[in-house]
């Protein structure tokens, strides 16, 4: 367990990963990214499959849309789902089980918290493994609650914000470690170098990051030179849906990539697109945010700002 403090300065040795291969990890993580069967799938997920894999864990998969998506389907399937994981943690014995967004769906009223609360301890008493719950989205006021609940009965909890860890209840803190999640390019497929887009906005604009919009419209009106890319998970007019390695390519040829961290007038996130501009060798101009500066230094990884002044200037 690290404190957000001292997370941001860990190192992993060749030492820590020899002395996890050959252990087993059973990750019960979401398919999908949002709740509808038609969107693309789970990019963390596909990341935890690659790293378990190439850390030399033995891992095994077990698909959490029953669990975190109960719109999704009918009470006897989210119930099957939850014996069904009982079934291959008797199977194939793990030593940790890592669980997405545990206890956080208050809107399932059949498989409430108090059930997975039971069912996991019992696992855990025969079976003895340590069970780690981790949140993508830790500022969600449900996670906050579901980590302070979990907490209880978990090993370990494992979450990407420290704005979230500010807000627990010290039990939760001292079970919780804030740490990026794995990520994954393929960076060999990737023309890094033909840098042909000099600045660029490339993402969403939907209602959960509609701040961005009013950033790009405030940026024409001050005739910021940027161009504007965005994307959607479905085919859409005036939008790009672009596969993984469309995605990564595009990344790959803009040379200042900007960001926008706010998710409403109180949140701000630590977005993907932070480690993938360094990945691809881009320049990061990001919103201020005090997720991204407790990981990176300003004006050594990045180029903070506040206002469209300095958005304007960084340019």
């Amino acid at each position: 367990n690290a404190s957000p403090k001292i997370s941001s300065q860990l190192t992993i040795s060749s030492e820590d990963v020899e002395a996890i291969k050959g252990r087993k990890v059973l990750l019960v993580l979401r398919d999908r990214m949002h709740p509808s069967l038609k969107l693309r799938t789970c990019e963390f997920t596909r990341n935890f499959k690659v790293t378990a894999e190439a850390v030399g864990l033995e891992m095994r998969f077990f698909n959490a849309d029953r669990f975190n998506f109960d719109r999704l389907y009918s009470d006897e399937e989210r119930v099957q789902a939850l014996k069904e994981l009982a079934a291959v943690i008797a199977d194939f014995r793990p030593d940790a089980v890592i669980f997405d967004q545990l206890c956080s769906n208050l809107s399932d009223k059949r498989l409430t918290p108090q059930i997975y609360a039971g069912a996991l301890t019992k696992l855990k008493e025969v079976f003895n493994f340590k069970l780690i719950s981790i949140y993508p989205d830790a500022y969600w006021p449900e996670c906050l609650w579901a980590i302070n609940y979990s907490a209880e009965f978990v090993d370990s909890v494992w979450l990407l914000s420290h704005l979230a860890y500010s807000k627990l209840e010290p039990a939760a803190q001292a079970k919780s470690s804030v740490l990026p999640f794995p990520y994954v390019y393929p960076r060999g497929e990737i023309d890094l170098d033909s840098k042909d887009v000099d600045t660029a906005f490339l993402g969403t604009t939907k209602r959960y990051n509609f701040l961005r919009s009013l950033w790009l419209l405030a940026m024409e009106d001050a005739n910021i030179p940027f161009e504007l890319f965005l994307t959607d998970s479905q085919p859409k007019p005036n939008r790009l849906c672009l596969s993984d390695e469309e995605y990564g390519a595009l990344m790959g040829r803009i040379r200042t990539c900007i960001q926008f961290s706010a998710r409403d007038v109180t949140t701000k996130i630590l977005c993907g697109r932070v480690w993938e501009s360094m990945l691809v060798g881009c320049v990061l101009v990001e919103e201020e945010n005090i997720e991204t500066k407790e990981l990176l230094i300003p004006y050594l990884h990045y180029v903070p700002f506040n206002s469209l002044r300095e958005l304007a200037v960084a340019v």
